[in-house]
Parts: structure tokens; sequence; C-alpha cells
């Protein structure tokens, strides 16, 4: 099952000067430079400094960087929350899928959205919730949700919170065209 998270329209996007993830506390100002050769790097440098180097492909620089961070803290955080809740799950792989913020398989194998960096902590936990609930309901019946409440009463509130959080996703995430990395 999936909760889905609403694609920006196609436009061009600058690159960023820094990077917001509400998520897990975290701000980084990022410096641009220009080096030899194809590839795009992302390094942190110094605190809440990313350096991105090389080319015009700064875009999926940033993205990988971002599926760095989302297994860095997502996955561990998911284990926790998994333990707290007793509902188990048989692995996470961390993507940066445009239409859904997670998903979880007959398997019980949940799926994270990269993108969930950005948004609200309280919003993430409850996605958590909501996809780990599909480890027993592989579906949104009357007894999933009634699981659902019985792990986060406030669900109701979050579930919406969750379908308008997408507006949180900076648009160069799943942008098409993009401008290239200017340096300031």
């Amino acid at each position: 099952q999936r909760v889905g998270v609403r694609p920006a329209p196609e436009q061009a996007v600058a690159a960023p000067g820094r990077i917001l993830l509400p998520a897990i506390a975290g701000e980084w100002r990022l410096e641009y430079r220009e080096s030899g050769g194809e590839r795009c790097t992302c390094r942190e440098s110094g605190e809440g400094i990313l350096q991105v180097s090389g080319g015009m492909t700064w875009q999926v620089a940033l993205k990988r960087w971002l599926a760095h961070q989302g297994k860095a803290h997502l996955a561990p955080w998911l284990d926790r929350v998994s333990e707290e809740l007793d509902l188990p799950y048989s692995g996470v792989t961390l993507r940066g899928q445009k239409s859904r913020w997670g998903s979880c398989s007959a398997k019980r194998h949940i799926n994270l959205n990269y993108g969930l960096l950005f948004l609200p902590p309280h919003c993430v936990r409850y996605l958590f919730v909501h996809e780990l609930c599909h480890t027993v309901h592989l579906n949104h019946s009357p007894r999933y949700w009634a699981l659902v409440a019985s792990k986060e009463p406030n669900y109701r509130q979050l579930e919406k919170e969750l379908r308008e959080s997408s507006r949180l996703v900076p648009p160069w995430l799943h942008a098409g065209a993009i401008h290239p990395a200017t340096g300031s």
C-alpha cells in the first residue's frame, strides 16, 4: 500500500543555496565549485556546509546525498518506531519516488521516499506508523484503520498533514529541467 505525494509541475529550477531538512533538524549551506570532469560530487565540508563540485549534474549529486541521509537517519528511526509499536518489518529501501511517501510490500518490506527528510518529524513518524500497520493489513480496510488508531490516536489530523506536505519538498528534487549551478 502507498501514501501519495503529488509531484510539482515540470519547471526549470535553479540550484539551491541551502537545504533545510526539518525531519532531522539539519541545515546546510551549499557551495558550488567547478571542476574538471563530468561527474558531480557532494560532500560535507565543515559544520553545515555542503560542497558540490563538478558539472551540471548538481541535482544528481544532491539526490545521492539525500539518499545517504535517508539511510543514515530514516532507516534507524523506522527501526525505533517498529520496536516501540511491536510491528516488525523485513527490510527498508530508500528511494526518490515522485508519487508516494512510502509503501509496504506483501513481504513486509518498506520503501521510503528520501523526500521525507523535508517534512516535520511528526509527519515522518506518522508515515512510519502508517506503513508499519500495513505489515499486518496490506489494505486500507476498517481493521487497518483501527490498528492505525490504536498506535496513533491523532492519525486523522496527521494523515491530512501528510497529504498536504508535498508542498514542503523543494521543486528541484523532481524537476526535469535544471539551471546550471552558478557558484553563488
